[in-house]
């Protein structure tokens, strides 16, 4: 099923993100880093691409952006393994075999030159590929523009290297050089096997705290005692309000508790947005229930999304609804993430169940049914701090918390209960505690929204759409 907008809630937060694509000025900006932990590198492209399916064994990940309301491509960017045959080790020498095999390629080099991209020798080509063309129906042959590329090859050992590749047909040069350089600055190598070990060390801590650490009465300790409300930012504009609320509660399925939010945001440039989450997890963590209904907009023109998702023991069915186009998926948990899955109901709780004097990160598995898979979620409390709320300066702890691995991480300012204070998030959204009259104060319906949303929630997806008006 095609999803356009996704719009999430963690840890009481909202994250909102939006992928757009086609224009220069999009371009212009590199987007999220993307981290390979098994390929050891991570880079950060330009704004407005997709990650594209690669059927090539040397290339690692490739990313296309198409022309405004075309299929024409405005460039794509990929990183390769290569092997050449070959094995000069003076990086200079393995230059000038590179440039002559390009060559062999139509490829006109008009730059060459020699640079350190993240601690490693590296040769960088700045040049076109000419005189191309493809064989079509029938036979004919059709010319094929000119291209500009931009070709960077890191030596990681002798005859080996990774080769980041950037082309386009229409951008102009002076763009992609600077853009390029941006890219390669920002471009970063690692050993895998080091990052593994430190994400095996994190999954240990979220192992020990799930199944050593948590029992129903710690999880009841950290269910706030009343609702909790948040105001949502954009660059210091208000822009909507969170309401949180956790109880215990007695369903068909068992006893446990259950984490209910509600949200509304206004972002400049986007369709209003109404979100309601039900999350719902019995105390030893073998079965949950979630509930999510979004609606974006209002009135006629309004779209409505619902989940619904259950897992017992090892297996998950999640149904959405895509307005009233019903998709059903199941998956059975993989034996290595059994361990450290985290039910969405304790995602919510996670920052009052840490312990904030103890500096470390954990690693949870999340089920994310965007892809009918599981994503890692690394939560880190870093230490002390200070955060501004409303001009006052507080003492907090600071913790990071990165959803997957290729997100940028929100970062947490927190009481000493754990309570969220304010969250930074990429894109400029910031989101802050509030009290209940502070948000009455500038959104007054807030509380009727609830209401309706409840009670729209109660119906299957043919229900009505709410009329928000803040």
């Amino acid at each position: 099923m095609k999803r356009t907008t996704k719009i999430s809630a963690i840890c009481g937060l909202l994250i909102f993100s939006v992928v757009a694509c086609g224009t220069l000025a999009d371009s212009a900006d590199l987007a999220g880093r993307y981290t390979d932990e098994l390929g050891g590198f991570s880079i950060r492209p330009p704004k407005g691409g997709y990650q594209s399916k690669v059927d090539d064994k040397s290339c690692l990940v490739r990313w296309i952006c198409n022309k405004p309301d075309t299929e024409e491509p405005l460039w794509s960017l990929s990183v390769h393994i290569s092997k050449t045959e070959k094995t000069l080790s003076n990086i200079r020498q393995a230059g000038t075999y590179l440039a002559a095999e390009l060559q062999k390629t139509s490829a006109k080099i008009d730059s060459q030159t020699y640079l350190t991209i993240s601690g490693q020798p590296a040769v960088n080509f700045s040049g076109k590929l000419v005189g191309h063309s493809q064989v079509g129906v029938g036979g004919t042959k059709t010319k094929l523009p000119d291209t500009s590329f931009r070709q960077a090859w890191i030596m990681l050992s002798p005859g080996s290297f990774m080769v980041i590749k950037w082309d386009s047909v229409s951008l102009p040069s002076v763009f992609l050089d600077e853009t390029w350089a941006n890219i390669l600055a920002g471009f970063q190598l690692f050993d895998p096997r080091e990052l593994l070990a430190k994400k095996s060390e994190n999954a240990k801590r979220a192992y020990d705290l799930l199944w050593n650490q948590l029992t129903d009465e710690k999880l009841g300790l950290a269910m706030p005692e009343g609702p909790q409300w948040f105001l949502i930012k954009q660059k210091g504009k208000r822009v909507g309000w969170m309401r949180t609320e956790a109880r215990r509660v007695k369903r068909k399925m068992g006893t446990g508790f259950e984490i209910r939010t509600w949200s509304l945001y206004e972002i400049p440039g986007s369709d209003v947005r109404l979100v309601r989450k039900v999350m719902f997890s019995d105390p030893k963590l073998s079965m949950e229930f979630w509930n999510s209904r979004k609606q974006v907009g209002s009135g006629d023109k309004s779209q409505l999304f619902i989940e619904e998702g259950l897992r017992q023991q090892d297996l998950i069915i999640s149904t959405t609804y895509e307005n009233e186009v019903k998709d059903q998926q199941q998956k059975t948990l993989p034996e290595k993430v059994k361990a450290v899955l985290l039910p969405k109901a304790v995602g919510m709780l996670l920052p009052r169940l840490l312990d904030l004097n103890i500096y470390g990160a954990y690693t949870f598995a999340e089920y994310d049914s965007t892809k009918n898979d599981f994503q890692m979620r690394t939560v880190e409390i870093i230490g002390p701090g200070e955060v501004e709320i409303d001009g006052r300066i507080l003492k907090a702890i600071k913790a990071t918390d990165q959803p997957a691995v290729n997100t940028e991480p929100i970062t947490l300012w927190l009481d000493q209960k754990g309570n969220i204070l304010r969250s930074d998030h990429p894109g400029g959204i910031q989101i802050q505690t509030a009290t209940e009259k502070q948000v009455l104060g500038f959104y007054p319906k807030a509380e009727v929204i609830i209401r309706e949303i409840n009670q729209a929630s109660k119906p299957t997806p043919d229900d009505k759409i709410i009329r928000s008006n803040r």
